[in-house]
């Protein structure tokens, strides 16, 4: 009896794993954004502009490549070195006396202890970085608690009504938005109740653009002057100097308050350490910190013309896991193996990961990662749940499958 029951069981575990085994391919076509790796490097050789890299960087960011993100942000700090006599690996800072005076301390903590105190909280992004967006992403759930309601974001278009009624990203929201991790931020900022507003206004440059931006947040602000508004924003924007005359000094002076300000990018890694900065190459630790005096006195740049900001994060060097970023998973999302049913396909192919609820042809998806021919299997991050998978060559006439991450 107890070997019938075992040859039941083998049998009913056989059952189990063919039907998850077997799985049901359709035609897809998605006029997504993104570019191959191919493409990308064709433009590169094709373009002669001294600016070229930075686009590159975006592009392979977009795909999932962030090591060939870092090589092309490392090139176009060359180029400004070679075209513009600049060179942005420099400070006036002895890193011994950073190391004797201050101590490293969770930078999450630090910004959510400080946070409580303000109404405006301004962070920074560099837009090749998408780790950066995993960070701001990975307060939100915790700034809601604290009474932020509302996320301005520069890289997003003004007309959000559709996207606030579907629930998740899509492709047409804005440029950068399209990134995966810019759409994960955006989907935890819809799923916790964020009221998601832009504010970057189009076709105005230099200071009045900066003005404007402090305007549109400020009129969000004066709409409810009873909820807190947490500001995503690029590179040096969330600077409060009044010498360098940015969006955050003008908001400051518009609200007549003082927002909290965040740096995530000044201090981060790029492919080589000759492009870090001595003090981050010197300071990097494992996790993402603030360095503190045992007084509570942040860590800060002290030249005049510096960005000012109330907290530099220093992010860790990333490491690697089945050759994605180990950043890209949390408590809820693993770096998970799927495996590619066969089909007739000629790649070099893309392949996304959409949640099971949303519309495959429009949605930004939750990663994306590029595959060659020959290639049966992904990594991909994903929290548990069920994911359409699709892959698609340059052509665009791709294939979908559904994939239960358990």
């Amino acid at each position: 009896m107890r070997l019938l029951n075992l040859l039941w069981l083998f049998i009913l575990a056989g059952l189990f794993f063919h039907c998850q085994t077997s799985v049901e391919i359709m035609p897809i076509t998605i006029n997504h954004p993104y570019k191959f790796p191919a493409e990308i490097e064709t433009t590169l050789r094709n373009d002669t502009t001294p600016w070229k890299y930075e686009p590159a960087s975006w592009a392979y960011s977009q795909i999932g490549d962030f090591d060939n993100t870092l090589i092309q942000w490392d090139s176009s700090r060359k180029m400004v070195a070679k075209n513009f006599g600049i060179f942005l690996n420099t400070d006036s800072i002895d890193v011994d006396v950073v190391k004797n005076k201050f101590q490293p301390k969770d930078a999450k903590s630090v910004i959510l202890e400080k946070a409580a105190n303000h109404q405006i909280l301004l962070i920074n992004e560099g837009h090749h970085l998408p780790n950066n967006r995993v960070f701001t992403r990975s307060l939100l759930a915790d700034l809601w608690k604290l009474g932020y309601r509302h996320l301005g974001l520069e890289a997003i278009n003004f007309d959000l009504e559709m996207m606030h009624q579907k629930g998740y990203p899509t492709y047409d929201a804005g440029f950068y938005t399209k990134e995966a991790q810019f759409g994960e931020l955006i989907r935890t900022a819809l799923d916790l109740g964020f009221h998601i507003f832009g504010y970057d206004p189009n076709d105005v440059y230099d200071e009045e653009r900066e003005i404007q931006q402090a305007t549109n947040i400020k009129a969000v602000v004066d709409n409810f002057p009873n909820d807190k508004v947490l500001i995503h924003c690029g590179f040096g924007h969330h600077d409060e100097n009044p010498n360098n005359r940015l969006m955050g000094f003008h908001l400051a002076q518009l609200t007549n308050t003082n927002p909290l300000t965040v740096n995530q990018y000044y201090y981060s890694e790029r492919h080589s350490p000759y492009y870090e900065h001595p003090v981050y190459t010197e300071l990097v630790t494992p996790t993402s910190v603030v360095f503190t005096t045992a007084e509570g006195k942040d860590f800060h740049r002290p030249t005049a013309d510096s960005i000012n900001e109330d907290i530099l994060v220093f992010h860790p060097r990333t490491t690697y896991k089945y050759g994605r970023p180990i950043w890209l998973e949390d408590e809820q999302k693993r770096i998970t193996k799927v495996e590619l049913p066969d089909f007739q396909i000629n790649c070099p192919c893309l392949v996304f990961a959409i949640p099971e609820n949303e519309l495959a042809t429009e949605a930004v998806p939750v990663d994306v990662v590029s595959i060659d021919n020959g290639e049966k299997e992904v990594y991909l991050a994903l929290e548990k749940g069920t994911y359409q998978i699709v892959v698609q060559p340059q052509n665009k006439e791709g294939v979908l499958f559904n994939f239960k991450n358990f």
